[in-house]
């Protein structure tokens, strides 16, 4: 008993298949995974192996098989042949199978909207002397070609969602931004690498294990949890949520979270998911700009009224008023330079205080606008 995989190429190039399975009564008549460099098959038998048509040869020597096919036969000792299709019935379409195939992707399309692929050949010797295959051993090893095709079938599935699982994996441990997943009661499911080295953990396993309520552990403002919450719960994905959080080592850092709910099909939250991003550079950019801008603005009323100072700041060129009536206070502090030397700079800046907010007081009294 042999299965035969196609190649895919046998339609045209010559290089066949080879044998991936066989049962032999004799070790030494073994020719598993022997390479057939030429057609064992010719290009008219394949559409009938297709459509699912069995051979069954009661002599080889009487069967018509191709020169090569019947030399392999006769060096081990085959006699006669029962020679079943098997066929995939899927969408996926396995490589190296498209050149047997009617379509441009390698496959048949029944009715039902299935694609059928001939996959290999599933192969009954009998050793020795010829042989009148019986019915029941025809329906026998046609079963067995049907559940082959579907273990194939299983087996390429298994291995597709295997890769795209790999693929999955080799995006999360590599990624440069946190990926997370938390329960609704506030632990962590997994985190990548990132994710741990962001909060100073040394691997994901210990930041799950040593983090068991996010909301007081993580969030310097433990409210913040509940708010993450509702906004997800109000809108289904939270983008953009900032937050004070704490690291292992008790320093804080600023961080900016995207994430969605993932809920079962009667629409229960399974879980919180998403990713974390540290903006703790942003956060003080952010906030020196503002004490900038503050003392800015206080520099700049200390020195001009207040409706010349949001005049310049809306960007006026040129700033030219006519009043009608104008009083200049004038004070000249006679002895200043001597007075001043035997003052401190601290000292000194006091007393000019002093004389100042006394004219601001009495501009303020009189209701009059000052130019400083």
């Amino acid at each position: 008993m042999i299965i035969y995989k196609f190649d895919a190429d046998l339609a045209g190039s010559g290089k066949g298949g080879k044998i991936v399975v066989d049962s032999v009564s004799d070790p030494i008549l073994s020719i598993l995974q022997h390479k057939i460099n030429a057609p064992l098959f010719s290009p008219e038998q394949i559409p009938s192996y297709k459509q699912g048509k069995i051979q069954a040869n009661a002599d080889i020597f009487n069967a018509g098989l191709p020169v090569t096919y019947l030399d392999l036969l006769v060096q081990v000792k085959v006699r006669a042949n029962l020679v079943v299709p098997i066929i995939l019935d899927q969408e996926l379409n396995p490589t190296g199978l498209s050149e047997l195939n009617g379509n441009s992707d390698g496959t048949e399309t029944h009715k039902t909207g299935y694609k059928q692929l001939l996959y290999g050949l599933l192969i009954a010797h009998q050793c020795s002397r010829s042989r009148h295959w019986q019915t029941s051993e025809i329906d026998l090893l046609e079963k067995l070609s049907t559940q082959i095709g579907i273990a194939v079938q299983q087996g390429q599935l298994y291995h597709h969602l295997q890769r795209a699982e790999e693929r999955y994996h080799g995006i999360v441990e590599n990624a440069i931004e946190g990926i997370f997943q938390t329960t609704p009661e506030g632990r962590f499911l997994s985190v990548n690498p990132a994710m741990a080295k962001l909060f100073g953990y040394d691997s994901p396993a210990e930041i799950i294990a040593k983090i068991q309520n996010i909301a007081t552990q993580i969030y310097v403002d433990p409210h913040r949890r509940a708010e993450f919450i509702k906004i997800i719960e109000s809108r289904h994905a939270v983008f953009n949520f900032e937050s004070l959080v704490y690291r292992k080592n008790g320093t804080t850092i600023w961080i900016s979270e995207n994430a969605r709910a993932v809920r079962d099909a009667n629409g229960k939250i399974l879980y919180y998911e998403g990713t974390v991003s540290d903006i703790t550079m942003r956060k003080l950019v952010q906030e020196a700009l503002q004490f900038q801008r503050e003392q800015t603005e206080t520099l700049l009323l200390n020195i001009l009224p207040q409706p010349i100072a949001q005049r310049l700041k809306q960007e006026e060129s040129t700033i030219a008023d006519h009043f009608e009536a104008v009083s200049v206070l004038f004070a000249d502090l006679v002895g200043f330079t001597e007075f001043s030397s035997r003052k401190s700079p601290q000292e000194l800046v006091q007393v000019l205080n002093r004389i100042f907010s006394g004219f601001d007081e009495l501009a303020d009294k009189h209701g009059l606008e000052k130019i400083k």
